[in-house]
């Protein structure tokens, strides 16, 4: 009788460490930013200077939650920032006092988004079209959408949107800011979803392999979809915040959403050719370009020299995919 090799606890944590390496290594850095950011400027572990990097930060986690599911499957999601821009822009003429307008709000968000990530998904699906040219497309698309109806309604998207809608998203709850549950319970949701239900598995399968996930019987189209529909809807969501933190209506407010949520996704861990990553690693990577830019205005770092920064981010980002690409 052969008998079968026991796991030791050793091995044990060898494999624990090689599985979550990149998450460790990220949220180490980030670790060593707070403490450079905290040196640099007494005024950044300030509570008023936290509230604010939080309230800054949910809409781009809430994007960057979307754009993983997508970078996972090995595809990716160039759109969401015109759908941020969209939302906000409808909000503005829907939203008012009235609790029935802010539920039809919160519809009409969530239903934008989804229909945007919807074509999205179909195009990649059934078309066969890239997902790089077909987010493109739609990016410009729906910002035109965004454009013109903010030109062609002024007088009816000129106004603001209710103050006390806003403070449903950005008051506090007790002592804790409601930004901060924006950003926790999708994270936790996210996180269950790719790690606990056969959905998410099929997830990282299909980015790993898309043949063999495909010759195992699995519906990759149906899974394919239903990640764009995710990403859209998210990014939906992060119009409805947005306008609620804002309490206005901007056409281009979400131009720079899709470049900071796929730098974050992929300084997180996630690799771009798919079937690698995590949502912690994500919003390790959303908190790191959140501090960063927090840190630089306090500094008052000039503009021009942080799209520079954000820049090398995405390089830096770029560099270590390829190393990991390099060791596989």
């Amino acid at each position: 009788m052969t008998s079968m090799p026991l796991t030791t606890p050793t091995a044990s944590r060898t494999r624990w460490l090689k599985n979550w390496r990149d998450v460790l290594l990220i949220w180490t850095i980030l670790l060593v930013l707070v403490i450079v950011a905290s040196l640099a400027s007494d005024r950044f572990l300030t509570p008023f200077n936290l509230e604010r990097v939080t309230a800054q930060l949910a809409a781009l986690a809430l994007v960057a939650i979307g754009q993983t599911f997508v970078l996972l499957t090995a595809g990716i999601d160039l759109s969401v920032g015109s759908v941020v821009s969209l939302v906000g822009t409808l909000l503005v003429g829907i939203i008012t006092d009235s609790p029935e307008s802010w539920v039809l709000g919160t519809a009409v968000a969530v239903g934008v988004g989804a229909l945007v990530g919807l074509v999205n998904g179909l195009a990649v699906t059934r078309l066969k079209v890239s997902p790089f040219m077909v987010t493109l497309a739609t990016l410009s698309i729906v910002q035109g959408i965004a454009l013109f109806v903010f030109e062609r309604f002024k007088d009816v998207f000129e106004g603001s949107i209710s103050r006390n809608f806003g403070e449903v998203f950005t008051g506090n709850l007790g002592p804790i800011p409601i930004p901060l549950f924006v950003i926790i319970i999708p994270v936790g949701i996210a996180a269950l979803v790719l790690r606990q239900t056969p959905f998410g598995r099929h997830i990282y399968a299909l980015g790993s392999n898309e043949n063999a996930t495909r010759l195992s019987g699995m519906a990759t189209d149906r899974v394919k979809l239903q990640v764009y529909v995710i990403s859209g809807l998210m990014a939906g969501l992060a119009g409805l915040y947005t306008s609620a933190r804002t309490l206005s209506g901007n056409p281009l407010i979400g131009e720079n959403l899709a470049f900071e949520s796929i730098t974050a996704v992929v300084l997180g861990g996630v690799s771009l050719m798919g079937g690698r990553g995590s949502i912690l690693g994500t919003l390790a990577g959303v908190l790191i370009i959140g501090i960063l830019s927090n840190m630089l205005n306090l500094l008052r770092v000039p503009s021009d020299y942080q799209y520079v920064l954000r820049g090398a981010l995405l390089v830096l980002a770029v560099m270590l995919y390829a190393r990991r690409g390099r060791s596989a």
